[in-house]
């Protein structure tokens, strides 16, 4: 393509042939470009709109071989020409993310994360053909919501994931032009692996619907590329306008089931339920479970990515109790993942809790999010996906080029008393490398010589005492003058496990997160720290996710506290922990 201005002329050619040859109107153009601060962007509309001022939209998604810009009567040829053959690489590898070309102090290295730029919760977790697929809300083009894909890692062991390509985008139509929202996966009849996402269109009155993908080829046990269907499923009339959407499958018998978040008017969230016994042609039923609105409002209005699972015993036996996980929005909302045990009645087929109260999994305050599960097929245990919440702002995620990242994925059991626990999966355990401190039963005043040789930032620590009546815990990412420094202890005042930070000028303003822990004889603390991740599961019952955005280099060191010099520790491991080799997947046969 050539473009040549001279004078109030403008001439364009394409490959040689002249497109336009127009006379350009000086006042038209004085008054388009009359800002001295106007800048001409190539590849993209100058004036495009964007989120805030960072983020602008439609960029090409292409490349630019060769560009040439120079005066045409030139003395002198004072063009830059930056020319790059590709002719080795197909246009795909060759505009792929990049993963190599983002990092920083805060970016972690062994939780799974996209290639670069924005996500969302992680979703449609799904194992087929001896390989685990987790996908994720995704904007390729910058660090911002907007423009939502569905990204895809694959995996051997929901540990060491692989990048590979979007799974699924927006297309021009009528279908999804304006975005892939959260869904499920499911191998549905014939063996076949399904993708039920929310299709967005703000062109229809009701912009929000569940639709199915399936792939290209069932044969490469990848699951590269898929195609839409077209199917969709609409909203019921009883549900809000505009709210419905994160469809979730699960089976019983020989029904599938599919349960869709939204809320009704005056009655607060829910979760629409359909049923199918092919699982493309759905029926809907009625609303799955409602909550009293009015005596707990925190659950908002409309509800988001509700899921649903069998809960077995610890060793993976089956029981007849299943958990119902929501997200609350809207209203007095408070956005945390609640849920409730019970069980599901094949008769109403509807949810019935076995507590009113909804409950709390996490207390780090918008740190756990964004939940999604599955079935292990080759294990039977319920496992749950979440997106750990970054906490910086926009503009921050602009420098450092990524939002977000997946939290560790998590299975559920419950014990005798049909209470809920939980725990990081042990497959998490083949990142540890060898242990830096491996200490059982021993004196406090050994091991606080030992920790001061101790640093690091990606660690797992497993820590477990007797609580006594005074604070006592664990300094981690502690810097020499002690400022900054994060805090995780046992309170016996308030029976709470307690995260804190000491911090000059945090990111943003921060309160002690506390988790209420049932009486025991001994504590057991299990944190993970990656980067700018901390994760901390206590008993096996509650966790705590927040941020760690420290500046110092230097805060990396660990120690005891409240710990009398004198006394026994029962228990006190750290294990380094290795990174994910970050690579990209091709379709692969069996």
């Amino acid at each position: 393509m050539s473009i040549i201005q001279t004078d109030d002329t403008i001439k364009v050619f394409v490959n040689e042939k002249e497109l336009l040859n127009a006379v350009l109107d000086k006042d038209i153009i004085n008054h388009l470009f009359k800002s001295d601060n106007y800048l001409l962007t190539i590849g993209r509309n100058s004036n495009a709109s964007g989120f805030g001022e960072k983020f602008k939209f439609n960029t090409i998604n292409g490349l630019l071989d060769e560009l040439s810009i120079k005066p045409i009567a030139s003395q002198f040829d004072t063009s830059y020409i930056d020319y790059k053959s590709h002719s080795n690489k197909s246009l795909k590898e060759v505009l792929r993310l990049k993963h190599s070309k983002v990092s920083d102090n805060y970016r972690p290295n062994y939780h799974a994360i996209p290639p670069a730029h924005w996500m969302n919760e992680p979703h449609a977790p799904l194992f087929y053909n001896g390989t685990y697929h987790l996908f994720y809300q995704h904007n390729p083009f910058g660090p911002y919501w907007g423009q939502i894909h569905w990204g895809h890692w694959v995996s051997n062991d929901m540990v060491h994931w692989k990048h590979a390509d979007i799974a699924l985008a927006p297309e021009k139509g009528h279908l999804d032009p304006d975005g892939i929202w959260s869904g499920s996966a499911y191998i549905g009849p014939n063996n076949t692996p399904m993708l039920f996402y929310t299709a967005g269109n703000d062109s229809k009155k009701e912009n929000q619907y569940a639709s199915i993908a399936v792939p290209k080829d069932k044969n490469d046990k990848n699951l590269v590329q898929w195609k839409k269907t077209g199917l969709i499923v609409e909203k019921p009339s009883e549900y809000l306008h505009r709210e419905f959407r994160d469809p979730f499958i699960f089976k019983i018998d020989k029904t599938y089931y599919m349960i869709v978040g939204s809320g009704i008017k005056d009655q607060g969230g829910t979760a629409a339920l359909f049923e199918s016994k092919d699982a493309k042609n759905w029926q809907y039923l009625h609303p799955f479970y409602k909550t009293d609105i009015n005596k707990y409002p925190f659950m908002g209005g409309v509800w988001e990515l509700p899921i649903f699972l069998p809960l077995p015993t610890k060793s993976g036996s089956p029981t007849n109790k299943y958990i119902l996980m929501v997200l609350p929005l809207r209203d007095n909302a408070d956005v945390e993942v609640f849920y409730w045990i019970g069980a599901f009645d094949k008769n109403s087929k509807t949810f019935i809790p076995d507590h009113d109260t909804p409950k709390l999994l996490d207390y780090g305050d918008f740190g756990f999010t964004g939940q999604s599960g599955l079935v292990d097929p080759k294990t039977n245990r319920s496992i749950v996906f979440s997106i750990a919440q970054g906490k910086h702002g926009s503009l921050d995620n602009y420098k450092m080029g990524w939002a977000h990242n997946a939290g560790l994925p998590i299975y559920l059991w419950i014990d005798n008393e049909e209470k809920l626990h939980f725990a990081p999966i042990a497959e998490l355990e083949s990142l540890r490398k060898k242990p830096i401190v491996l200490c059982n039963d021993c004196k406090i005043s050994e091991i606080n010589t030992t920790l001061k040789t101790v640093k690091g930032d990606q660690l797992e620590i497993a820590l477990q005492f007797k609580p006594k009546h005074v604070k006592q815990g664990i300094v981690v990412r502690k810097s020499i003058s002690g400022n900054p420094q994060a805090m995780v202890y046992y309170d016996p005042e308030i029976k709470s496990v307690v995260y804190n930070k000491v911090q000059s000028n945090p990111e943003r303003k921060f309160k002690p997160l506390t988790a209420p822990v049932s009486e025991s004889d001994i504590l057991n603390l299990r944190i993970f720290l990656d980067k700018s991740m901390i994760e901390i599961y206590i008993n096996d019952e509650v966790s705590i996710t927040d941020r760690i955005y420290f500046s110092d280099p230097e805060a990396q060191h660990i120690e005891l506290m409240g710990f009398d010099a004198n006394s026994t520790l029962k228990k006190l491991h750290i294990w380094p922990m290795q990174s994910i080799e970050w690579d990209y997947v091709a379709p692969t046969k069996k």
